[in-house]
């Protein structure tokens, strides 16, 4: 609950890893941007990295490095998105948060984040639990 925009729900996304060529060559926090592809589900993917803005693409995303893994065995990178939260109607907020968190556990439910990314912004349009956006669960 925030006091000034009300109630939300904490979001958990699953591709937040990248295997990179140099791992070591990155810190906690460091600002970095990542571009997408569709996977064959039409789900936008991150595939790469950049320490500075692609020019070669607009559908980038600004991020954060979260962790850093640089091993023999591993190069990978671990990044935080610009969004955790998607803000709710405070009445259908409790309903609409435990059928979220049911869905989480649930492998065989496709739960999902529309986001609308430019120029290395994001905004969350909608949260779908299979086919239905997560405001129309609480009717």
């Amino acid at each position: 609950n925030d006091p000034f925009r009300g109630k939300y729900i904490t979001l958990s996304f699953s591709d937040i890893s990248m295997n990179v060529t140099n791992a070591s060559d990155w810190s906690y926090n460091d600002p970095a941007y990542i571009t997408f592809r569709l996977d064959s589900s039409g789900f936008a993917i991150p595939t790469n990295i950049f320490r500075e803005i692609p020019t070669n693409s607009e559908s980038y995303l600004k991020v954060k490095v979260r962790n850093v893994i640089s091993s023999h065995e591993e190069q990978t990178i671990f990044i935080d998105y610009p969004f955790d939260r998607f803000y709710l109607e405070e009445t259908k907020a409790p309903q609409i948060e435990e059928k979220y968190r049911e869905a989480l556990a649930d492998s065989s439910i496709q739960t999902f984040a529309r986001i609308y990314v430019q120029s290395g912004k994001g905004v969350i349009e909608d949260i779908y639990i299979g086919e239905r956006r997560i405001g129309d669960l609480a009717r």
